[in-house]
């Protein structure tokens, strides 16, 4: 049970947050986790919403990209709420299952595409090492270019972002749902 109560019903949330709650719920189709947690702060769950939904509709990134970095993301924050929801998706964009389980595992990457292990390595730097290297930074925009690699970096800020919110406050997976892959053999 998370920390704080799900705000995920209009009647969940007081009378001055519900424009707020109607106009998330008119553009997703629902307020869940993490959002139904941002919504303890009415604004916060506004701008979080807009964000998240020029990344997914405006950013203009492929579907597979935008699926790598957050599973990235998550596992490099340990996530595993995050994870659970992003890695089959990933899946279904066309990353590799075995890609998927080298990021779980934490695994180099270094036999997959240039183009995917450019953005495992960019996010992996942000979110463990705290520093990009420029051959890690130049890896990315050369196969991305500015904009993308500029729409990744805030992709990867909103997911450690909605990470802090489901950690916080302690937020278990939902029930079927996998986390982190068991490691098949020992490093």
């Amino acid at each position: 049970m998370p920390r704080l109560p799900l705000l995920s019903t209009r009647e969940s949330v007081p009378a001055q947050a519900q424009p707020v709650f109607d106009a998330i719920m008119q553009h997703r189709g629902a307020v869940t986790a993490p959002v139904a947690l941002l919504m303890h702060a009415p604004e916060a769950a506004r701008h979080a919403a807009n964000l998240g939904a020029y990344l997914r509709f405006e950013a203009n990134l492929p579907q597979d990209i935008f699926e790598l970095a957050i599973i990235t993301a998550a596992r490099e924050f340990d996530c595993a709420f995050i994870w659970a929801a992003h890695a089959p998706v990933a899946v279904r964009e066309g990353i590799p299952p075995d890609l998927v389980e080298a990021i779980g595992n934490r695994r180099d990457v270094a036999g997959f595409p240039p183009h995917y292990r450019a953005v495992v390595n960019f996010a992996r730097a942000i979110v463990r090492d705290h520093r990009v290297s420029q051959p890690v930074f130049d890896a990315m925009r050369a196969a991305f270019g500015d904009r993308a690699l500029t729409d990744l970096t805030a992709l990867i800020g909103f997911y450690l972002m909605l990470a802090c919110t489901l950690i916080a406050n302690d937020l278990e997976l939902p029930a079927g749902r996998a986390g982190f892959p068991e490691r098949a053999t020992a490093d």
